[in-house]
């Protein structure tokens, strides 16, 4: 298992969206958030900020650090470099891959063919 005291986690927004629902499968997300653990993209807190956020749960995303965002260029040699074509996954998805192997993270998601195509491609999964 998985805990707090595990450096970089970068956390999709499948497991953000559980964890402002209070789904328990996404409740161990507070102790990395208090441990450090857990990663932001910039691209991940877009699509929660497209659906809508508390006050206080900005607050809480505010807080984390953040990995680098990605440069066109970078997506696109990702997609042709993993046969990333028509495996059911989208570009916020491939920049999440690109950060994860580009910053050696593990990466945390409940979307399973963004966890098939990180398996594959040598990404660990966070099994919280």
């Amino acid at each position: 298992m998985i805990t707090a005291a595990s450096v970089g986690t970068l956390v999709d927004t499948s497991v953000w969206v559980a964890f402002f629902r209070g789904q328990p499968g996404a409740k161990q997300l507070a102790e990395f958030c208090a441990g450090n653990a857990a990663l932001l993209h910039p691209w991940v807190l877009g699509e929660l900020l497209l659906g809508g956020l508390s006050a206080q749960n900005r607050t809480l995303l505010d807080s984390l650090d953040r990995v680098p965002e990605p440069s066109t260029d970078d997506l696109l040699s990702a997609i042709v470099t993993h046969q990333l074509s028509s495996r059911g996954i989208g570009l916020v998805d491939v920049a999440i891959v690109h950060a994860a192997l580009s910053e050696q993270l593990r990466i945390w998601t409940f979307d399973k063919p963004l966890g098939d195509v990180a398996r594959e491609v040598g990404i660990s999964l966070a099994d919280a």
